[in-house]
This record gives structure tokens, sequence and C-alpha cells, in this order.
């Protein structure tokens, strides 16, 4: 039985008549674990489990650390999550709820990482698994399951908006359009500028390292696409483009406006082409050919509404 949940498909209305096309949402943001990850992360966590593993390792300080944590949860085992510094505290208390060890090691994710692979070398003797945050085959395999849904849910769509942090959101969409006969759906990845990298690397014909990252979408900080996501970018021949984290905000807030889900800046860039009005700019010929989208709608964890905003949403009640 797989932990995560078939969501939702939506026709949204208002995002059809910007595009003038018809746009299709799947909410993936109602995931148990709030995003996407629990798709491939949970399939990742309970095939290791399968195979014997008694204690899980993480090491993120976002969607994919969570994910872990609902898994482990599910699963009926203990779990670390290493998380750096920069780790906002409402999601260390969400890792923590769940009932994982939270260790803060580092000021950045790969330091983190770093400290949760010799915490494993610690552990000799026990079986336990590391599950990564989005390069693994079971992860990919898992984030296909989004596509199978699809296929039950909605006539084949001309074209599919993601996201891309590290890929594995892309690279298991790419691999359900293959596995369900759905090769002709033309795939958009989107990033925002300060976190292009599979936007240079497709422009450049390599895959491209960002020497930094500099962007409000923190689940899009990944340095590199994995070397699975940047094959199946140049296997698709896909569109890649970003838009600036500007763009990205107001589509969020434009979003919780009109559907009523708060969503974090990643999945901002999602939805920015359409409202921004940059769709026709990115598609370029293919616009034409394009009658139906659907929109991967991949999570909002990662955002929080501060106290000082309280005084604002209760103007909205009264």
């Amino acid at each position: 039985m797989s932990l995560h949940v078939v969501t939702p498909v939506i026709e949204s209305r208002v995002l059809s008549h910007l595009a003038k096309k018809k746009v299709y949402l799947k909410l993936d943001n109602c995931q148990p674990s709030g995003s996407f990850k629990l798709r491939g992360v949970g399939t990742a966590c309970q095939r290791a489990v399968e195979r014997g593993a008694v204690h899980l390792i993480a090491s993120s300080g976002g969607n994919a650390g969570l994910a872990v944590a609902c898994s482990a949860q599910k699963l009926g085992v203990p779990a670390t999550v290493f998380v750096p510094e920069s780790t906002p505290q409402y999601m260390r208390t969400r890792l923590e709820i769940e009932g994982v060890t939270v260790k803060v090691s580092g000021k950045v994710w790969l330091e983190a990482h770093q400290a949760a692979l010799n915490f494993m070398e610690s552990k000799t003797g026990e079986n336990i698994a590391y599950i990564p945050p989005f390069d693994h085959p079971d992860i990919v395999d898992g984030n296909a399951s989004a596509i199978a849904e699809l296929h039950e849910q909605i006539e084949q769509p001309d074209l599919v908006v993601v996201a891309v942090g590290g890929g594995g959101y892309f690279s298991g969409i790419a691999h359900g359009l293959e596995k369900y006969g759905w090769e002709s759906t033309k795939i958009l990845t989107m990033e925002t500028h300060g976190a292009n990298k599979l936007e240079q690397s497709v422009k450049t014909g390599k895959r491209v390292t960002l020497s930094s990252i500099n962007t409000v979408a923190r689940s899009l900080g990944a340095s590199a696409v994995s070397e699975t996501a940047f094959s199946y970018a140049q296997k698709f021949d896909i569109h890649a483009s970003s838009v600036s984290d500007a763009e990205a905000l107001d589509a969020c807030i434009r979003f919780a406006n009109d559907h009523k889900f708060l969503v974090e800046p990643a999945c901002g860039a999602t939805l920015a082409p359409i409202y921004a009005g940059k769709l026709k700019e990115i598609l370029g010929e293919d616009y034409d050919n394009i009658n139906s989208i659907c929109l991967m709608i991949c999570g909002g964890w990662m955002t929080d509404i501060p106290s000082g905003a309280r005084e604002t949403f209760s103007s909205l009640y009264t």
C-alpha cells in the first residue's frame, strides 16, 4: 500500500481564462506531508524498510525531510533528519511533531548531508537506510505515480508544467509520461532566475553546477540537477525557463486569492508563466499547438505566515 494519497485534479477557471487554454491543477500540495515528495521519498522509505532497514536517515531542511518523517511514522520505524542552520524553526518543529530526531548541523545542506553520512558510519552493524532527497531510482519511480493518476483523471494534456529543484519530480513526470504512453505531452520546467541550473544546462547542452544560489524559493536551491534529470531533459527536448522571485511570489499571492491554497515560491514558479503572461514567449512556436495544460502544484510547506500578518488576515473576516 502506498504511503502517498491520490490527489485531486481540478480545472482552474481563472488560469484557463488568463491562458486562453484549458488549465488543470494537479494538487500535490494535498499530500499528507504537504508536498509531492511523499510520492518518491515515501516509495524509497517503504522499499528500504521492506529490504530490512530499521532506521531511516535523511538530510533535508525542507519537504524531503518532512516526507521521510511522515513515512517513518507510518512505517513504524525511527528516523533521524539532519538539517542545516538555515532551516526555519517552523519546519524543525513540524519535523519533531512527526516524532523524528532532528539534528542541526552545518550552515548549508551539503554540510548537513555529510553529517548524516558520518552518523551512518558510526552505526556500523545496524541496518540503516539513507534516503536521498531527489536522486534515486525508487524516488523517480514513486514520483511517476502522479502521471499514473492523471492518466485516470483527465484526458492527455498537451503540456505539463513542473518546478525543478534537484529534478526528482521532473524525472518522475518524464518517466511517467513514457510509462503510460503520453510521450507526446510536452514538458515545461520552471525555476527562478537565482536557481536556474536546468535552464542553463539545456541552453549550453551540458549539466551546469551553479556557483551560488540566490532565490527566495528555497525548495529550488540545488546547485545542479541530477544526471537522471539532465538525461530526461535531453531526451524529451523540453522547454526550460525561469522567472524572477518577484514573479514567483506574485503568482503565489494571486493563486491564494483565486484558489485559496497557500503554496511556496517554488510552486509560484510553476504558476508564474500564466500569471505573468509569459507563456507564449516561453513556448514560442509550440504555443499555438497547445490547448490543454496541467500545472503540477508541488507543495506549500516551505511557507509560513508570520504572526505580524495576523492583523491583516483578521481584517478579511470582519
